[in-house]
This record gives structure tokens, C-alpha cells and sequence, in this order.
């Protein structure tokens, strides 16, 4: 970005009005003005510009800027340009910030870093705050009794109590029942704040009742006697297989001789098996007819009905009632209710001994039945299914499971006391040691001390990362101290790397950690960061704009020197470089730079780079009005101020406006200054005063007005110490403008006649 001009700046705080009268900026741009001209207002318009967003100090001025691509107003201005770089005031304030202790200064570095350091600031005092406030809730909190003492004296009292009772040995042991018991009761909301005095028992014959249920030894017991299923099924289909004749040849000899029937089936069986034809015995063959006749006696349908018997004996053998009945012991139940079990279990007994008594009946049946298949009824009789006798001892077997469950429900009544009297106790104890508002007040402030611990935990995470942010952004340190080896010679002032909890720089003098930096040795160590940064980040340094406002603000000419030079050597490159100062040897310097690139530029184009400025500020009772017009000749010409110091006092007192009246003591005083320090070889002070009150107030041979004129000058000096700040006006109470003119002039008039006519004709020339 390239400016041309200011075209317009209204409603500022620093002035009425504002006229641009010099031509436009060229590449290379001086502007001299002494303070209070308006300076700092110009470089806040172009900060602006840079940072995209009107400066805070500006308030409601509104400005028009003519640059290279139109006209930007102050309400154009919406996002920052990275063609601008501004180095004033306000660039050192938000991006240098020096903090001093007892034995270093800190310098902390760019405005990213600056807001971290002060965040971390705000955000270290409050972690020291909400440190001091948990401190003092732990300690409201280390008065509270602990709660879960309160909880372990409730369990010791409930194994205190039952000690005496049978389940004082077992559930509410001492090695069984601890404090963990009463945490559950707490936990799942069996105890609670809003019944825990509905759980205390106030009666003692309520309590005493209790405990004598509890005094009981019995447990429960498990119900496990089982009825009788139905299995007359198997007793239809055994009793037909006892009426079962299959089809056969009789053959008398063995149907009526059992023994022989077996023997002769057996080896039958295995004659058929191995397909012998002879006696396996005796080896002599067998009748062919005999073997075919034994077939048709040993059927297959023989062999079916014993497998069917066998599989009806297996059926009869895995019945419930074949072995013993599995049934509790009558000694498990309460006393009265082991009575009536006893006479159940006697009568579930005998009809347990009929129903055995049928099926053993039944299997014998089957097994004589096997030995002789073709043997049928009356020989094998049908056995009667005991019907009656399941019956029965089902009926019994249902009041004894009745009676057991009547047991139990009665050790239930004696759990059930005794969990009444252990709440009774659990609550009796927490009301007593007032549980829920202690826990109330405990957990309040343990939710508050939380609330702090988190906090600070925050604070501390948020610190790290804006001290981790702050380390991150690490400038160019080297390339700073090499400049600042210019400034102020090798090792006097440099930085280093903060170590430990500081943070940012060190700022080192001849090695040591240095303190009370002067106001100059902090402004040579912001320069030269602002210069550093030019060559960082997006700024292109031959295509942006460069504005730098008061480098330095020192009258030591080595100083001054050294600062030129670094600032000619990094902004020369720049597309536009634009110089606000009041400090005459810095514009003498930058003045001769500046034409020294005219002088080249017109030995190949009629055209310059370099244009020349002069802000002037022109106050009266009524305005304040700030102007840019052309550098003034003499102030092109000459090395110093006088001879333009006195063509403005020449041309007050000659009646010519266009001269800012507050500031004419201050200009009289730098003339009497200059002609004092040529003429007498004095200062401003007493030596002159000295001189005056010689030569023209004591002196023999004076006139009255030179007596006038000394006793006037003698005063001036005697009382004016404002010195060459011409930012800080005498007041018109204090001398009258135009007898302060007129007098200097006349001093130096009556002291050196040729020397003041030179300077009247100087300012006679430049009239023309």
C-alpha cells in the first residue's frame, strides 16, 4: 500500500481542524513538526490502517487517507493490512512490556505476548485468591468430625447390640458387620435424611419384642420334599405284557419243565448264532427236523415280548418310590411345627412302603413272566396300579412342605426383626450424632473446596498453554542484539532468553542482569525489535508502506547517529518510507539522506523520491488548527534552526500572521540561545544574564531602551526554563509575546548590527 496524503482529519481531540498544503508523499518522506503539532495523531491514522481497526486513542476523529488504489475513510478501515507497518508510541506500548524486580528486567515481547503476560497475571492472582479460599474451607472442613467415624460407630453399636443373640455369632459378627454395612444402608437409599427418624423404634416393648423373635436358633430350611408323578401307564403296559401268548409249537417237554426250557433256549440261541449243525457238545450231528421244530417254539415274537419286559423292569427300577424318599429333618424345624411334621412324615411313610410294596410286585411279575413267555393268566395275575396310596402320600407330602414353609416364615419374621432393630440402631446413632447435617455441610463445602480445585486446575492448564503460547512466539534475538551492539556499543545492552518461572527476555548490561533501563535504552530495544519484524511475517518490504514516528528521543549525537543509520539501512528498501520528528540532529540526518536520494534520482529522471514536510501547529484563544506544507527553505539550507527560529520571530514582531503566538517565548529563548552560544560563548542562563546586566544595564554609556531592553532580556532568561521543548509554551501570563519578539530582536540588533541585518535579509529573500 502506497498513501499520497491526509486529505481530511475532523473532530480530534488534539486539534480544531487540519489543512494538508504540501504536495504528495513521495517514496521517501520527511515531516518535521515540533510537539503538540499533531504528530502522533498522523502515525495513530496510519497504525490504524495497519492493525484494521481505529486506534482507541483517536476517539471519534474521522479521517480520510488518499492512497495509490482511492480514498480510505475511517469507517473503511474493517480489516488489518499486512502493506502498513507503523512504529510510535503505541507499537512499544502493546508490543514491549518491561518488567522490573529486584534484580532483572523482564522484557516481554510482541502484542500476542503482552495479552498472554497480562492474562497470566490476572489468572495467577485469582489462582492465588481461590488458593487462599480453599485453604480456608479446608480448614471449616478439618473441624467437621469425619462422617465416616460417625458411620463406624453406628456398625460397632449394631454388633454391640446383637452380641447376645444368636446372630451375633454369624450376620452381625464383628468380623461379618463393619462400617462398609452402614454404607450400603446409606448407599442405596435404604437410610435416608427424610426417614431416618421414621426407622428409630421409641418404644422398648416394640424393641424387646423383637429381639425375642431373633433369640430363636433355627434357620430355614429348604423345600425339597416332591410328590409322586403319575406312572400308571407303565403298570397298563406291564400287565399286558403278563397276558401277552405269542404264537409257538408246544413242545410238552420243555413248556412244563422250566429248567429244561431255559437250557435248550440258551443253546438254541447259540447253535442259531454260529449256524452249527451238530451238537457243540458232543459233535454229532443233529436232527435236521429237531432244529426246525425248536424254531417254531422260539419265536421272534417270544423275543419281543422279553425285550418289552425288560424295558417295563428298567421303567419300574428308576421309579421316585423305588428307593428311600429324600425328605429334611424334622430336628431343622421350630419345635411345635417338628411334631406335626413327624406324624406326616410317619403316614407319608406307609403309604411310601404300600406304593414300594406294588412295584416290587409288578417287577417280580415280569421277571417270572420273562422266564416263561408263553405262561398267561391265572399263572401270572395282573398287579393293581396303587392308586390310592400316590394319592395319599401326595395328600401328606403336601401338608409337610405346607409345614415347612410355616418354619420359615417365621425365621423370615426373625430376619425381618432383626434388620428392623439393625436400622433401628443404624438411625438412632445418625440422629443422635446428627449425621445429615454435618454430611450437609461436609459435602457443601467439599463441593466448594471442588469447585475451587478445579478452577485452579484450570487456571494452571490455561497458564501453561499461555506460557507454552509466549515461548512459541520467539523473535529474531539475534539479529535484535546485533542492533542493539550499534546503539550502544559491544555488550552494553543485549537479551537472552528468560530460564526458570520468568518468562519473555532478560535484558543483560555488560553481562549482568540489568536494572533501571533508561527511557532511551528502551526505546533503542523496541526499534529494534519494530525493525526486526519487518523482514518477518507477510510484509513485503518493497511493495508495503513503512511509518516511523520519534524514533529516539535523545540529544546525544553518537546515539542519534547510530539510530539513523539503522533505521536508513532497513527501511531504504521499503516501497514507501514516511519520518515524523521533532528532534532536530535526527532530521538533519534523515534531511541530508533524503536529499542525497533526490540527487541521484535527478541525474537519470526529472522526477524525486524524496518529498519534505513541516506540521506546524497554529493556536490562538479561539482554534487549533494543524498544517503539512512544504519543508521551509532555511530549513533546507541550514544546519540548524536559528536562522528559521529567527525569520519566525522576525515575522511575528513585523505583524505577520501564520505564526503559533503561544510558542514565541520558546522560540526567543532557542534564538538567544544560539547568538549567545556564537556570539559570547554562553549559555542561556546565568552567563548571559551576567553579560546583559554588563553591557547594557550598568553599562556607563547606555541608553534608556538598551537599559529597558537588558532589564527585560535578564528577566526573560531568569525566568524561563523551559528550555528547547517547544511542546511546552510560557504562558502569555507569564511574558507577552510581542515585547519577547521585539526585545530578542533588539538584543541582538544592538549586540551584533551585521549580523542581524544578514538575518533580516534572509528573511527578506525568502518573502520573495
Amino acid at each position: 500500500m502506497r498513501f499520497r496524503k491526509i486529505k481530511e482529519i475532523m473532530d480530534s481531540d488534539a486539534f480544531d481542524s487540519f489543512d494538508w498544503k504540501g504536495p504528495d508523499f513521495r517514496r521517501y518522506n520527511l515531516i518535521y513538526g515540533w510537539n503538540g503539532s499533531g504528530k502522533t495523531t498522523t502515525s495513530r491514522i496510519f497504525r490504524s490502517i495497519e492493525c484494521g481497526a481505529v486506534a482507541t486513542e483517536l476517539g471519534a476523529t474521522q479521517f480520510q487517507v488518499v492512497t495509490e488504489d482511492g480514498i480510505m475513510r475511517n469507517v473503511d478501515i474493517t480489516a488489518p493490512s499486512n502493506g502498513v507497518r507503523v512504529f510510535n508510541d503505541d507499537f512499544v506500548k502493546e508490543n514491549l512490556e518491561f518488567h522490573e524486580s529486584k534484580t532483572k528486567q523482564i522484557l516481554i515481547v510482541g502484542n500476542a505476548s503482552i495479552e498472554a503476560e497480562g492474562k497470566i497475571r490476572s489468572l495467577e492472582e485469582r489462582r492465588k485468591e481461590a488458593g487462599i479460599e480453599r485453604k480456608v474451607l479446608e480448614e471449616s472442613l478439618g473441624k467437621i468430625k469425619p462422617l465416616d467415624k460417625i458411620r463406624k460407630a453406628a456398625s460397632d453399636e449394631v454388633v454391640k447390640q446383637f452380641a447376645n443373640t444368636p446372630l451375633g455369632t454369624s450376620d452381625y459378627s464383628g468380623r461379618k458387620y463393619n462400617r462398609k454395612e452402614v454404607d450400603d444402608l446409606l448407599a442405596k437409599n435404604i437410610i435416608t435424611e427424610a426417614n431416618v427418624k421414621s426407622l428409630v423404634i421409641n418404644k422398648q416393648e416394640d424393641i424387646d419384642r423383637r429381639r425375642e423373635v431373633i433369640k430363636s436358633q433355627r434357620q430355614k430350611v429348604p423345600v425339597f420334599p416332591e410328590t409322586v408323578e403319575d406312572f400308571s401307564q407303565v403298570f397298563a403296559d406291564a400287565n399286558l405284557l403278563l397276558q401277552a401268548s405269542p404264537a409257538a409249537e408246544k413242545i410238552d417237554e420243555l413248556s412244563n419243565d422250566d429248567e429244561r426250557r431255559l437250557w435248550v433256549e440258551d443253546g438254541y440261541a447259540l447253535h442259531t448264532a454260529r449256524g452249527s449243525h451238530g451238537c457243540l457238545f458232543c459233535g454229532k450231528t443233529l436232527d435236521g427236523g429237531f432244529l426246525e421244530r425248536l424254531a417254531r417254539f422260539f419265536t421272534k415274537e417270544m423275543d419281543e415280548v422279553k425285550k418289552n419286559v425288560d424295558v417295563a423292569i428298567a421303567l419300574l427300577d428308576t421309579s421316585p418310590m423305588r428307593g428311600e424318599t429324600s425328605q429334611p429333618d424334622a430336628g431343622l424345624l421350630l419345635p411345635d411345627l417338628s411334631i406335626e411334621y413327624l406324624s406326616f412324615k410317619a403316614e407319608a411313610d406307609r403309604y411310601a412302603v404300600e406304593i414300594r410294596a406294588a412295584i416290587g410286585k409288578m417287577t417280580q411279575a415280569l421277571k417270572d413272566k420273562r422266564q416263561n413267555v408263553q405262561a398267561v393268566a391265572p399263572g401270572l395275575k395282573i398287579v393293581e396300579y396303587p392308586s390310592k396310596a400316590i394319592t395319599g402320600f401326595n395328600e401328606v407330602i403336601a401338608k409337610m412342605v405346607a409345614t415347612i414353609h410355616k418354619h420359615n416364615e417365621q425365621i423370615d419374621k426373625k430376619i425381618e426383626a432383626a434388620k428392623e432393630i439393625e436400622l433401628h440402631i443404624v438411625a438412632k446413632t445418625l440422629v443422635e450424632k446428627d449425621y445429615f447435617s454435618t454430611k450437609a455441610e461436609h459435602d457443601s463445602l467439599t463441593t466448594k473446596i471442588g469447585g475451587l480445585t478445579t478452577e485452579i486446575d484450570e487456571i494452571e492448564r490455561k497458564v501453561a498453554g499461555l506460557k507454552s503460547a509466549i515461548l512459541d512466539s520467539a523473535i529474531a534475538i539475534g539479529k535484535i542484539n546485533g542492533m542493539l551492539e550499534e546503539f550502544f556499543g559491544r555488550g552494553h545492552i543485549c537479551l537472552e532468553p528468560a530460564t526458570g518461572t520468568d518468562l519473555g527476555y532478560v535484558l543483560k548490561r555488560r553481562g549482568k542482569n540489568a536494572r533501571n533501563l533508561s527511557e532511551g535504552e528502551k526505546n533503542a530495544v523496541a526499534l529494534a525489535f519494530f525493525l526486526t519484524k519487518l523482514d518477518e511475517g507477510d510484509f513485503s518490504k518493497k511493495d508495503g508502506s513503512v511509518v516511523v514516528d520519534d524514533p529516539v528521543d535523545s540529544q546525544d549525537e553518537l546515539f542519534l547517529f547510530r539510530a539513523f543509520s539503522l533505521i536508513k539501512r532497513h527501511v531504504s528498501p521499503c516501497g514507501q518510507v514516511i519520518l515524523l520528528t521533532h528532534n532536530f540532529p535526527l532530521f538533519n540526518l534523515v534531511r541530508d539522506w533524503l536529499s542525497h536520494e533526490n540527487r541521484k534520482r535527478h541525474k537519470t529522471k526529472n522526477d524525486s523520491v524524496s518529498e519534505f514536510f513541516m506540521m506546524r501547529c497554529l493556536r490562538s484563544e479561539s482554534s487549533h488548527e494543524t498544517v503539512v506544507e512544504p519543508l521551509h527553505d532555511l530549513l533546507m539550507k541550514y544546519k540548524t534552526e536559528y536562522q528559521y527560529l529567527f525569520h519566525q520571530l522576525y515575522k511575528f514582531g513585523a505583524g505577520e500572521a501564520g505564526v503559533d503566538v503561544p510558542l514565541i517565548p520558546n522560540i526567543g529563548r532557542k534564538v538567544l540561545e544560539y547568538f549567545a552560544s556564537f556570539k559570547w560563548s554562553c549559555d542561556v542562563g546565568e552567563e548571559l544574564g551576567a553579560i546583559v546586566q554588563e553591557k547594557y544595564v550598568d553599562a556607563p554609556n547606555a541608553t534608556t531602551d538598551q537599559k529597558a531592553n537588558g532589564d527585560f532580556i535578564k528577566k526573560f532568561v531568569d525566568e524561563y526554563s523551559h528550555g528547547k521543548d517547544f511542546g511546552r509554551p510560557i504562558t502569555a501570563a507569564t511574558f507577552e509575546a510581542k515585547n519577547v519578539a521585539v526585545n530578542v530582536l533588539k538584543l541582538i540588533e544592538t549586540a551584533d548590527p551585521e549580523h542581524y541585518d544578514r538575518l533580516v535579509a534572509l528573511c527578506k529573500e525568502d518573502d520573495e
